[in-house]
This record gives structure tokens, C-alpha cells and sequence, in this order.
């Protein structure tokens, strides 16, 4: 059987003497500590080859390509088995990370764009599934679509296997934080009431956000603009008394995302540039007033 449950630091006296190493819940205004508890995967005579798993399931997508790394804390009453974290879309996509569990804390913790190249090298070999070490890709899942984790218990032995595994806080690691920029030049020239010609150039980056925000877009998006006005009254007798601008604009906008289409395969220098979205205006005009 298996089955889900909490231990914490009040009721559990295991887990009083033997707490997650480097946790300090912190003391409350009574000076008691403060609450702190681990996720326990209960297994009783689990068969070889079995696994049990809980599932949590998001309503929105969770995107944790802004993360460099993932880890959480875990440890056995019994040595034997695996314990593996599932991310991803559902159970038909996922990353999988497993550790061998022993009656020691321990801690995994993963470079998540090692999960983004195993993915890679799935693909390019054609398969549906590819395992490498303590990681596996099931499907094709991306880390900026995260609708579901899964945290569970393999049995890899040879005979069933009884024991409560804890897992404390599962943590995302390295935000990126590169400085971002942003430029902007404009220039204006003015001839006498004949020609009026304006231009402006603008670029923000990816990683570039304002106040109140915590990240960028993740796109580097690079305008340019350019306008003149020349009035063709100036060449009509003033007693005509004509108003006769004649206008053209002219605007190119381009993008460049620091992640591949749909993916969460991060792009790299001039990748970017083949992954770039494009538009182009151009209007004219003459109003004879």
C-alpha cells in the first residue's frame, strides 16, 4: 500500500531528534518554534517494479525557465527504493529526477537546463523516452508549462518494501537576475514652417522590467521610427491661403526571444536573431485643406 502524510516538528518525535539539516523554522512570539513539516510517502509491501505517487495539478502554467536549478531535501526510515519528483504537463510529459533513498538526509539538487538537454538529445534520437542517470524526459514537456508535480516512491529492489520517506521544501534555485537595459534616441529637425522630420530609435531587452516588476518579458524588442511633414503650401502664391502637408511614416519593429517558440530551450547570442519576428509600415499622405 502506499499512502500520503505529514510529519512535523510537534507531533513526531523522529522528526524532532532528526530534522531536515540547515532548517530553522524560527521561534514565534511565545519563543516556541515554529511550525515546520515534511511531506511523508508511506509504503507498506510495495512489490518490486511498483511505484506510489502523490499529484499535484495547477490550473495555470508554472514557468520555471527563470530558475537555474532545483532541489529539495529527503530521507528514509528504510534504506531501499527511489524517490522521484515528476514536472511537467501531465502524465504523458514530464522531467523525472530520482535519488536512491537511504536512512540519512540527503539532497538533491539539479541543474535544470541538464533536464532541457537530455530533451535535446531525446529528440534528436527519435525516442519517446530517454533516461540518463538520476534524470528522465517523458514526452515532450517544457519547463515553462508546468501544470503538474508528482512526488512519489519507486521500488527498484527485489522484494517489497516498507518505509516512510520524508521530502521537505522542493525549492527553485538561481533566478536569473542579468542586468537589463533599455536605449531610446530621438532626434527632430525643423526647417522654417517647410519640413518637419522626426526619427526615434528604441531597444529593450529580455531582461529589462519597471518598477513593480520582478522580471523581464523575455524579448529583446528593438523599434525604429521615422517621420517628415513637408508643406507644399510654401510653394503657392500666400494668397491662395492653402494648407498642403504632404506626410510619410515609416516604422520596423523587431523580436527576439530569449526562449525557442513553445520551448524551454534558452537561446544563446545570435540564436536569438533566427528565432526574431519582424514587422514593417510604411504610410504616405496628402490633405489639401
Amino acid at each position: 500500500s502506499f499512502t500520503v502524510s505529514v510529519v512535523n516538528n510537534r507531533q513526531n518525535q523522529d522528526y524532532i531528534d532528526n530534522p531536515p539539516p540547515g532548517v530553522n523554522p524560527g521561534e514565534d512570539e511565545n519563543g516556541d518554534l515554529k511550525l515546520e513539516q515534511s511531506v511523508s510517502l508511506d509504503c507498506s509491501q510495495l512489490v518490486p517494479g511498483h511505484q506510489g505517487l502523490a499529484r499535484q495539478t495547477f490550473y495555470s502554467n508554472e514557468n520555471y525557465t527563470r530558475y537555474r536549478s532545483i532541489s529539495f531535501p529527503y530521507r528514509g526510515t528504510a534504506p531501499g527504493g527511489q524517490v522521484f519528483l515528476q514536472l511537467g504537463r501531465d502524465s504523458l510529459n514530464y522531467y523525472e529526477i530520482t535519488g536512491e533513498i537511504g536512512q540519512a538526509w540527503q539532497r538533491i539538487e539539479v541543474d535544470l537546463q541538464d533536464l532541457v538537454d537530455l530533451k535535446l538529445l531525446k529528440d534528436q534520437s527519435g525516442l519517446d523516452e530517454l533516461r540518463d542517470g538520476n534524470l528522465a524526459v517523458v514526452g515532450n514537456p517544457s519547463l515553462s508549462e508546468i501544470l503538474m508535480l508528482a512526488l512519489g516512491v519507486r521500488n527498484s529492489g527485489d522484494s517489497p518494501l516498507t518505509s516512510d520517506t520524508w521530502v521537505d521544501d522542493i525549492v527553485l534555485k538561481g533566478h536569473y537576475l542579468d542586468p537589463g537595459q533599455a536605449h531610446r534616441v530621438t532626434g527632430e529637425i525643423d526647417m522654417a514652417d517647410l519640413l518637419f522630420m522626426s526619427g526615434d530609435y528604441r531597444m529593450v531587452d529580455d531582461d529589462f522590467h519597471g518598477l513593480g516588476k520582478t522580471s523581464g518579458t523575455g524579448n529583446t524588442v528593438t523599434s525604429y521610427t521615422a517621420q517628415s511633414t513637408l508643406n507644399l503650401d510654401r510653394f503657392t502664391p500666400p494668397v491662395w491661403n492653402w494648407s498642403l502637408p504632404a506626410t510619410w511614416a515609416w516604422s520596423r519593429n523587431f523580436t527576439e526571444p530569449r526562449y525557442a517558440t513553445n520551448s524551454d530551450v534558452r537561446l544563446e547570442g545570435d540564436e536569438t536573431w533566427s528565432y526574431r519576428t519582424e514587422s514593417n509600415r510604411w504610410d504616405t499622405s496628402i490633405q489639401w485643406r
